[in-house]
Formats: structure tokens, C-alpha cells, sequence
């Protein structure tokens, strides 16, 4: 999300009194510094934390689970039943979960590598992610906003050209 027409619609103190547990590791790692600025810039007080390491997520209102290498790290992922634990309760609560690319595997069922192994994941997101040997389909979606949030307004419509 570049700043520019979002960032200056958003008043300086509309994430104040929220913080934001950011995914950071070996494992996600992909976050533009623009939109950590952004949410910065409106308030959020961000605490890094580690799906691979870490057995406990930090008290937090938001979750973000970056792009990275997941796949590379499923192992790991997968055996932190604490985190995995952590997430799923959080997400019963009512914690708002954002994440993309890798992040997104996590949440779902189960991921495969490409030697074929499949590790449990979060299992929040009904699905199963498999890796590929190549690449396919990079691209932007369009997005409605189904609720008030703190980038935008129920029926609001995002996209990128």
C-alpha cells in the first residue's frame, strides 16, 4: 500500500492505543517499509515476534504474517504446536489476522514441499498449499472491504491496475 492517497486519508492517530504483532524470522520476512511506516506513522506500536522460535504470540489486537519462506522453514513451523496453538486462539478471540504470500500458507491445513513431505500448519484458513518447481500466476486482486477497518470503510474497493 503506497502512502499517498491511503496514507493521507488516514488521521495520525487512527491506530493509537493498537499494536500490531509483526511475524519476523527466517520464515517471514516480506513487508514493504512503506506500509510499516504508514502504520507507524498512524499510531500502531509494532512487536516483532517469532513463529519459529517464539511459544507465545505478544498481547496484540492485529496480527501480520509476511511474505517469506515458509516452505523452507515448514518443519520448524509445523513443530511449534505453542505458536500454532497461540494463532488459533487468537483468531477465536476475534484477533484480525492479515497475511500474504507465505503468510497465508501458514494460516491454511496443511503445506507440501516440493519433495512431496507435508507439514500441518495454523489450519485457520481451510486449504492446503503445495510448492511447485516453478513459478505461476504473480499478480494483483481487487479487494472489498466487508467491515469497517483501519484502512477502510465497509464497500470500499481496493485495486491495484
Amino acid at each position: 500500500m503506497p502512502i499517498g492517497e491511503w496514507g493521507e486519508q488516514l488521521a495520525a492517530d487512527a491506530g493509537e492505543g493498537l499494536t500490531l504483532a509483526l511475524a519476523d524470522d527466517e520464515a517471514f520476512n516480506f513487508y514493504y517499509p512503506d506500509n510499516l511506516a504508514l502504520l507507524a506513522r498512524c499510531g500502531v506500536k509494532m512487536v516483532r515476534f517469532s513463529p519459529l522460535r517464539d511459544r507465545q504470540l505478544p498481547a496484540c489486537q492485529m496480527i501480520w504474517l509476511g511474505g517469506g519462506y515458509p516452505e523452507l522453514h515448514a518443519a520448524g513451523l509445523s513443530a511449534n504446536h505453542e505458536m500454532l496453538t497461540q494463532l488459533r486462539a487468537a483468531h477465536r478471540r476475534g484477533v484480525a489476522i492479515y497475511a500474504e504470500c507465505g503468510g497465508l500458507m501458514y494460516l491454511g491445513t496443511t503445506l507440501e514441499v516440493t519433495s512431496g513431505e507435508r507439514y500441518t500448519m495454523a489450519d485457520i484458513i481451510p486449504g492446503h498449499s503445495r510448492m511447485g518447481t516453478r513459478l505461476t500466476r504473480f499478480g494483483y486482486c481487487e479487494a472489498q472491504a466487508q467491515q469497517q477497518t483501519l484502512l477502510a470503510a465497509p464497500g470500499r474497493v481496493a485495486a491495484r491496475p
